[in-house]
């Protein structure tokens, strides 16, 4: 049985090695792209990467038909100001009876 176990750890300790390449490469990978970065790239980049994604909040907006036009607010100021008119005032100056 120890026999059997040694002969399956060798594939395994293979496995192990060549997933700890494959890491290091991703790590090295990584460090050689973000070496030149400094801080005003990245203020950058973060500025550059909310113009797009009110950009696209905007035209997603616009295709569900969700923003408002220029027509909306006046048509709104118009139906309040006949729902004023249309309720006749009352002259109980605040008094409530009783």
């Amino acid at each position: 049985m120890l026999y059997y176990l040694q002969i399956l750890s060798i594939p395994v300790a293979f496995a192990a090695f060549v997933i700890a390449v494959y890491a290091y490469a991703r790590i090295e990978k990584h460090n050689k792209a973000t070496q030149e970065l400094d801080w005003e790239a990245v203020a950058a980049l973060t500025g550059d990467v909310g113009v797009v994604k009110r950009a696209i909040q905007k035209v997603n907006n616009r295709i569900n038909g969700m923003e408002r036009g220029e027509g909306v607010e006046a048509q709104a100021m118009q139906l309040l100001l006949q729902s004023q008119q249309q309720q006749p005032p009352s002259n109980n100056n605040g008094y409530t009876g009783g």
